[in-house]
């Protein structure tokens, strides 16, 4: 956040994942870290067991909104693709106070075990600089510009997979038939391919819209509206810092983006 006479925040999701902010417990101090559970059997067999579960909950409903995978038997997986194991890594996220607010599950695949060239090929993602995003700064404290923060929650699931993946479901008794497996459809955290897709994905969508990147950064981009008033976004892997002359744009980028 920035502070200025025009420089308004924003706290924007564009999908919540994992995440349960109603009826949650006070809880003072680091004790709440280190109480987070490892395991998916851990988290529901604890105290906060009802809380982890929504958060489980809503973690696989995003991944189903999103479509980013399907179920296929074992049998049916070709014999010379390598199964990925994956596991659910949960997270109480706190406030300045030490106070819980937000209990969060994030499936994720364990990438490490990839192979390059059978199910990922190249890694690279882009990001703006520390540098760069400074100067943006500072243009727009002097221009007296709109800015606000997106925080693009679930990103790497709007990107389409470039690889044929398959991953061990999540341990949750009853979710998934017997002797199955997910075949994934669109990039999951801790795929090695992941931040590469995502940035393609949002690159092409940027263009689409009449944004162009500079040509000193890939991730900064900028757009003349009509009025010839001017719009940049500064990515850096699913955070957005948006900056604008008049409000109107601000509110029509979210909600195109979005």
């Amino acid at each position: 956040s920035v502070s200025s006479p025009q420089a308004h925040q924003a706290d924007t999701s564009v999908v919540g994942t994992g995440e349960n902010i109603s009826d949650l417990p006070s809880t003072t101090g680091h004790s709440a870290l280190s109480v987070e559970p490892t395991s998916i059997k851990a988290a529901l067999a604890s105290a906060d067991s009802d809380h982890w579960h929504l958060a489980i909950l809503d973690e696989l409903s995003a991944m189903e909104a999103n479509d980013v995978y399907e179920v296929v038997l074992r049998r049916d997986v070709p014999k010379d693709i390598k199964l990925l194991r994956s596991r659910m890594v949960f997270k109480k996220k706190l406030d300045d106070q030490g106070n819980i607010i937000k209990y969060k599950a994030r499936w994720v695949a364990k990438g490490y075990s990839q192979i390059k060239g059978v199910n990922y090929t190249e890694t690279f993602a882009p990001t703006a600089t520390v540098t760069a995003i400074r100067a943006m700064l500072a243009m727009a404290i002097s221009r007296k510009m709109y800015i606000q923060q997106m925080d693009v929650t679930t990103a790497f699931l709007n990107a389409p997979l470039d690889h044929d993946v398959y991953v061990q479901p999540p341990e949750i008794p009853g979710k998934y038939p017997p002797n199955s497996v997910l075949k994934l459809k669109r990039g999951l955290y801790g795929l090695k391919q992941s931040p590469r897709l995502w940035n393609h994905t949002l690159d092409q969508w940027m263009r689409k819209d009449g944004f162009l990147p500079t040509a000193t950064d890939a991730c900064i981009y900028s757009k003349v509206t009509k009025g010839h008033y001017r719009v940049w976004v500064a990515v850096y892997v699913d955070d957005l810092l948006i900056f604008t002359d008049v409000q109107e744009d601000m509110s029509s980028f979210k909600k195109a983006i979005a």
